[in-house]
């Protein structure tokens, strides 16, 4: 709204530019970018006021359906949890016996190797 005012009104001062020695540009700049940052600022102002109202109105005609949607939304988002946790106990039992058939398969590899050294240095 300014910048359009402000040209706006340097375009109308560019009538008495003449007669006012130039000076009429400025000033209608400046008038021009006043009145026209009053007017952007006024039909931002109702453009939101009715744009707010109309979805607020929307909003509290379907409240009802909105709340059962957000509690479908969080029924579905505490079952992906559940699936999840399960998962992740599923894996971590996995991972506890593969770890231990490593460690009894390496344990018992350091204890032919150990024995076998024993007995060579003997």
């Amino acid at each position: 709204g300014t910048c359009g005012g402000a040209t706006a009104g340097t375009v109308a001062g560019a009538v008495p530019a003449l007669l006012t020695f130039g000076l009429s540009l400025p000033a209608g700049a400046v008038l021009g970018g006043g009145v026209g940052g009053c007017l952007g600022a006024a039909a931002g102002a109702l453009s939101g006021l009715v744009s707010g109202g109309a979805s607020g109105g929307v909003a509290y005609r379907y409240r009802a359906e909105i709340s059962d949607g957000a509690a479908h939304v969080k029924v579905k988002a505490l079952r992906a949890k559940e699936i999840a946790v399960e998962k992740a106990q599923e894996l971590q039992t996995e991972a506890k016996v593969l770890a231990g058939s490593a460690k009894a398969h390496a344990g018992g590899t350091v204890n032919s190797v150990s024995h076998a050294t024993s007995e060579a240095a003997e």
